[in-house]
């Protein structure tokens, strides 16, 4: 739940531009079903607050939570990159790329940790609730 604050457009693009891509490139179903399922498998597991390492020829082209958590960082530096939802590569060829392996603090309003019960309901708050926590 914690990802699921998206505005609508966004998840429509993010849900149906790669599948869309793949037809018109001439993808079949099982390509089309497998990336899918590879979206929402490392979709869940750049929000879920673990402490994964990096994989060094992994995350050369997909992007793991380590950079997913940069790029909600606190720190302007950070926060302004690492775009690619599933494929990291795109930020390493446009220039928003940010190999920071450490992220001093993470989130949005004030940046402190949430209880268990805040991070489950984020996706009903308030920008206004969000901005006090």
């Amino acid at each position: 739940m914690r990802g699921a604050r998206t505005h609508p457009l966004e998840y429509l693009a993010l849900s149906l531009g790669t599948p869309i891509t793949l037809a018109l490139l001439g993808a079949s179903d099982s390509v089309i079903t497998v990336s899918a399922a590879f979206g929402m498998w490392n979709g869940k597991l750049n929000h879920a607050n673990l402490p994964l390492t990096s994989l060094p020829v992994y995350d050369w082209m997909f992007a793991t939570a380590p950079q997913h958590q940069a790029h909600h960082a606190m720190d302007r530096r950070q926060a302004d990159s690492n775009y690619g939802c599933n494929i990291i590569l795109w930020d390493r060829v446009f220039g928003t790329y940010c190999s920071a392996t450490e992220v001093v603090q993470c989130g949005a309003g004030k940046g402190k940790a949430l209880s268990l019960k805040d991070q489950f309901a984020l996706a009903l708050y308030s920008d206004a609730k969000l901005k006090d926590l």
